[in-house]
């Protein structure tokens, strides 16, 4: 019986070898690997209110700085709105209600600087509050949706638009559109009107609600 020569079992051995020992660094670069997925990063409309709680503030400061307050007093109560507003937002996370709350601490620390006949450090306060806001990253949002049970539960709430003035009130949900009713005007409920909201412009809080979009009617300070 004739044997093969030795270099073919020298290279079936090889083989056999190379097939057992697990892959070395550059093979497993090339591996394909299981795609991770994407965090859900903080909507947009949340940075928007962010934004606009930033510029309310920095506003106050300046209004302060050049002796104008009555109009420090309206950017301020905006500020003060929208930063309840984050502090308790529903979907927002913990990081973002943070760093609402932290800006909502500036306000108030403002605030009383201001009663206490300082304005120039009432000021200083906001502008910082402002600045370290605008630079403050939300994080991720939680996963859930607007729908007709959390909106009941936050009906009667005074909508805020987005800069921070009163709109209107929340009054339910549409199913049909996905929209959020707002009740605008009238007293006591004699005279108002309902206007419809796209249900994913609206955040809710545990103070207020907010809308990026914009109600007729806005633009109230009261």
């Amino acid at each position: 019986m004739m044997r093969p020569p030795r270099t073919l079992h020298a290279l079936l051995g090889a083989a056999w070898i190379a097939a057992a020992l697990p892959l070395g660094p550059a093979a497993m670069a090339q591996a394909p690997s299981a795609p991770t997925p994407p965090k859900a990063e903080a909507p947009a409309r949340f940075d928007a209110a962010r934004q606009a709680l930033a510029t309310a503030m920095s506003q106050s400061a300046g209004a302060l700085r050049a002796g104008h307050r009555h109009e420090a007093t309206r950017a301020l109560d905006r500020a003060r709105r929208l930063a309840r507003f984050g502090d308790t937002a529903w979907m927002l996370g913990e990081p973002g209600r943070k760093a609402f709350r932290d800006a909502r601490h500036g306000v108030e620390e403002g605030r009383k600087a201001l009663q206490n006949g300082a304005p120039h450090k009432a000021a200083d306060i906001l502008q910082s509050a402002s600045q370290a806001l605008a630079q403050t990253p939300l994080g991720e949002a939680e996963p859930r949706r607007l729908d007709a049970q959390a909106v009941s539960e936050a009906e009667g709430r005074t909508v805020l638009n987005a800069q921070g003035e009163e709109a209107g009130t929340l009054e339910g949900y549409a199913a049909e559109g996905d929209a959020i009713l707002v009740s605008q005007g009238g007293f006591l409920g004699i005279g108002a009107r309902t206007i419809r909201l796209p249900a994913d412009q609206v955040l809710l809080g545990q103070d207020y609600a907010l809308t990026l979009a914009e109600p007729a009617g806005a633009g109230g300070d009261g």
